[in-house]
């Protein structure tokens, strides 16, 4: 959350410091005494289960780390998405202030169709100023295109303009990382080396 406030009101990208302060923060979230499974368990549950999985990237990480072996020991399909707002020449045509402010209204749309269109344990976190990464677990290949597909539809028709666009890479999730990233473009889906 503090780094999000840097991050958002101050423009602060989040430094190695930051961000190693933040994790040692995440390790102190419970109290030094002796505990009861019953303690724990209603320490980390989740007081109601609705939507979509939205975290801070440090957690998803974390999150990812975990399916890449859950992913080395099984078949289950799960794919990465990440998500970038192109925004084609309004930079240009628009002061500074007025880009930033629209930037972020588009972000916080994107933000809400992410939260409406996902599915409840679908994992999702802003990667950068222009970014979401978003974690799709067992979801196939088709699905994942069905998608980036709805979001886009679903964008377009709340931002309605045509200078914003949603730019799709996706990466099936797994312990290799020697795989191609598929980038989708306004003609279709193409491989880059990575």
């Amino acid at each position: 959350m503090a780094s999000q406030i840097l991050h958002s009101r101050l423009g602060i990208r989040r430094s190695r410091r930051i961000q190693a302060l933040y994790e040692e923060i995440l390790k102190m979230d419970h109290n030094l005494e002796k505990a009861t499974l019953e303690d724990v368990c209603s320490n980390i549950k989740e007081p109601e289960l609705s939507g979509v999985f939205l975290c801070e990237y440090t957690v998803f990480r974390e999150i990812y780390r975990l399916e890449t072996r859950r992913a080395s020991r099984g078949k289950i399909p799960e794919y990465l998405l990440l998500l970038t707002l192109e925004f084609h020449e309004l930079e240009q045509v628009m002061e500074a202030a007025r880009f930033l402010y629209h930037k972020k209204k588009a972000m916080e749309k994107l933000k809400t169709i992410l939260m409406d269109q996902l599915r409840m344990g679908d994992v999702v976190a802003r990667y950068s100023d222009e970014q979401y990464i978003v974690m799709l677990p067992w979801c196939t290949l088709e699905g994942v295109h069905k998608v980036i597909n709805r979001i886009r539809g679903s964008y377009m028709k709340e931002i309605n303009c045509v200078r914003v666009e949603i730019r799709a890479e996706m990466r099936e999730v797994t312990a290799g990382y020697d795989l191609p990233v598929r980038i989708q473009r306004k003609a279709g889906w193409e491989n880059d080396s990575v």
